[in-house]
């Protein structure tokens, strides 16, 4: 009798042991899980290699915007991309290229924040010099036509090279308003 009591006994404390590893390893992945759910629970969906083109109101292309990826956060509308570049279009097909480490697009896409050595590129055309800016930071409104920034800029083009505080350009004119601390130097 005492030998099955004895192993009855053994029994019941391996069940015990097992069942509690069980659920210490449950309420463990529980917590993490928990953890990482939060921080992403506003992420309703994120894309790799992501492409977008948007039309104008004529249904001719208004800019492309491709990012290594993008997240869009699902509470605040808002979406993160990383490695943007984006081409403006403009009435007689020029392109503006604009890179950046990073960009944020505004609810409803309303305007697109590119962050980390922005580069503003429009290539050579028969009646243009091509031209380069440099910011740190820089706004687009797509439905104004419009790029702007309050940080130092650096505008070289053809042997020209401009600095200035802030900038305001309409991509439809091609128009470019240095704001402020312009400074120029020209070497032929």
């Amino acid at each position: 009798m005492t030998k099955i009591r004895t192993i009855l006994l053994l029994i019941l404390i391996s069940l015990i042991v097992t069942l509690s590893i069980q659920i210490t390893e449950k309420f463990s992945d529980q917590q993490s899980t928990g953890t990482t759910q939060q921080r992403d629970s506003n992420i309703d969906y994120s894309i790799d290699n992501f492409t977008l083109t948007t039309m104008n109101t004529l249904g001719n292309t208004q800019y492309h915007l491709n990012a290594l990826s993008m997240q869009h956060f699902q509470q605040s509308d808002e979406t993160i991309l990383k490695m943007p570049s984006v081409t403006l279009h403009n009435k007689s097909g020029d392109q503006w290229l604009i890179h950046s480490k990073s960009g944020k697009v505004a609810p409803k896409g309303k305007n697109i924040l590119l962050t980390g050595k922005v580069a503003i590129e429009r290539a050579e055309t028969k009646q243009k010099k091509p031209f380069i800016i440099i910011t740190e930071s820089l706004l687009i409104v797509p439905d104004d036509n419009t790029i702007s920034t309050k940080d130092a800029i650096t505008l070289t083009s053809d042997g020209i090279t401009l600095q200035s505080k802030g900038m305001r350009a309409n991509i439809l004119t091609e128009t470019i308003t240095l704001l402020s601390k312009v400074r120029g130097s020209y070497a032929p």
